[in-house]
């Protein structure tokens, strides 16, 4: 069963993809989603920065989106520990939200873009971070 566009926005508005898993099975969420992750990323990254992704250095472990001397900070911390290349970096704030939102894409909206593990994006960045900010996402 497919889902119009709009319906699909508003499943992934009100549910998580736990939520989404549990009703609907997660190996139908793929026919039921066409979203392309272009689709996706737009519309993420106009929408609020979800609660789980740390906004400021207050917190301890996790997903952080950052703006730290006049640049866009993307990153994740792990027992207060942050290593330099792990830090995504970007000058505009429209660039740095898109690409928080490309990495907490759900797994059916990412299924055209999959890599192996051992690969990197055509930035040249790896996707353990994206793998991080999805599971975040799942606990939700």
């Amino acid at each position: 069963m497919k889902l119009s566009k709009s319906k699909q926005y508003e499943y992934l508005d009100k549910l998580s993809y736990r939520e989404l898993c549990e009703k609907y099975g997660e190996s139908n969420l793929v026919s039921m989603f066409d979203l392309s992750m272009e689709e996706y990323v737009e519309w993420e990254s106009k929408r609020p920065i979800g609660n789980f992704v740390n906004t400021s250095r207050d917190g301890y472990d996790g997903l952080y989106f950052l703006h730290e001397n006049n640049v866009w900070k993307v990153f994740w911390q792990e027992r207060k520990i942050v290593r330099d290349f792990d830090i995504q970096e970007f000058n505009e704030y429209l660039d740095a939200r898109k690409y928080l939102a490309e990495i907490q894409a759900p797994v059916f909206i990412r299924r055209q873009a999959v890599q192996a593990p051992s690969q990197t994006n055509e930035d040249g960045e790896a996707s353990w971070l994206s793998k991080i900010a999805r599971l975040l996402s799942f606990t939700n």
